[in-house]
């Protein structure tokens, strides 16, 4: 027993280095965007290759009425294109922010600080802002022993969609440069893993996601990082007028499933319920869970003017039934009697083929009763004792 737990926890453990990578990495930003601020007519504007200034200063040729202008620098550091992946953990991690020494000094503090709200694709407004709400740190913009620097320690909490996001600021008279800003990650970082989900046969959206729900064409690929929870699940498409159903529990027989394959498409495993989740691993990368759907057969069966047993049920006339794909129903007409002449039914037709009493179906259809050609009913009169 001792050398089974023993087991187990090597497995568990190999499997967590498995799903988990080292990173001692130093990175540049993968964008510096320049803000402007222009308070006296409500102006914001941005620029990915801006001049990185950071300040107040008056626009030129103005009069100080029209001014000033209000001057930021956004740093964004995109983690998944510059580390192929997401930090799960850190440890001595920092950003560091330091200003151009070209530039004079006068003894003002600027300001440097994490934005926690992925504030990357939106407007200069909503920049402009972040940047001015934003918790910082601060530094005086003079000559030490070296220049100007902000020093910010990153933890997971300052990340947002797997980015780094910093605002600087300096809101006095003046314009300084930023002369470099860089992260220094040490941890362990999650990579990035693909799965393939897909119906067997026809089309429509198929549940797949990794956090809120989210359904996608089939078929599709889902991409999450190693470890993260995902879930599939199968809905109703259709193919040539036929709706599919995923048959776990809806008839005994030609049961559905979902293949799993890995990447060179060999079988590996079924996993039964229509929904399921799972982790995804790094050693399943692009593998595929194809679910096995089955026609639902829309079949009427007709029998004008006499009763229909179907199941065990009486139902008259005709009547319409679903039934799915490779499972059969039991059903049959009632004998009757017409003008002294007994008719037994005999079997199912339809489209030139006969069928008895089971019907397997394959697709939807109209089967209708035959009988045979009918027997006289013979009647005993009893007089008295005497039988004639």
């Amino acid at each position: 027993m001792k050398k089974l737990i023993a087991l187990i926890l090597v497995l568990a453990f190999c499997k967590q280095i498995h799903a988990q990578q080292s990173v001692n990495q130093s990175l540049n930003p993968s964008s510096m965007i320049s803000l402007d601020y222009f308070n006296t007519y409500n102006l914001y504007s941005s620029n990915p290759n801006g001049n990185k200034r950071i300040g107040q200063c008056l626009p030129d040729g103005t009069s100080t009425q029209n001014g000033p202008i209000f001057n930021y620098v956004l740093i964004i550091f995109d983690l998944e294109q510059q580390l192929g992946g997401m930090p799960n953990s850190l440890s001595n991690s920092n950003v560091t922010v330091q200003l151009d020494g070209s530039f004079g000094w006068n003894g003002q503090k600027w300001q440097a600080g994490f934005i926690t709200t992925d504030v990357s694709s939106s407007s200069a407004q909503i920049q402009v802002n972040a940047i001015r709400n934003m918790s910082y740190s601060e530094a005086t913009d003079k000559p030490t022993s070296q220049l100007p620097t902000i020093t910010l320690e990153l933890t997971l909490s300052k990340i947002v969609n797997n980015k780094i996001i910093i605002g600087v600021r300096r809101d006095n008279a003046g314009i300084r440069v930023l002369s470099s800003c860089s992260v220094t990650i040490n941890g362990s970082i999650l990579r990035k893993s693909a799965i393939n989900v897909a119906y067997n046969q026809g089309t429509g959206n198929i549940v797949a996601y990794s956090g809120s729900y989210k359904t996608h064409p089939s078929p599709a690929q889902v991409n999450a990082y190693e470890t993260n929870q995902i879930t599939i699940a199968t809905l109703s498409p259709t193919i040539q007028n036929y709706q599919l159903v995923y048959n776990e529990s809806m008839a005994p027989s030609n049961k559905s499933c979902w293949k799993k394959m890995n990447s060179n498409g060999i079988e590996i495993a079924q996993l039964i319920p229509a929904s399921n989740s799972f982790p995804i691993l790094k050693s399943e990368d692009n593998w595929t869970y194809e679910a096995q759907m089955k026609k639902l057969c829309i079949i009427t069966l007709s029998n004008p003017g006499h009763n229909i047993y179907l199941n065990g049920n009486t139902h008259n006339s005709s009547l319409t039934t679903s039934v799915v794909e490779q499972n059969s129903i039991t059903a049959y007409g009632n004998t009757y009697v017409n003008n002294g002449i007994e008719y037994r039914f005999t079997n199912w037709s339809k489209g030139g083929s006969t069928f008895g009493q089971t019907i397997t179906p394959s697709e939807h259809g109209t089967y209708s009763a035959n009988y045979d050609n009918g027997r006289p009913v013979f009647v005993n009169f009893y007089f008295g004792s005497i039988v004639n």
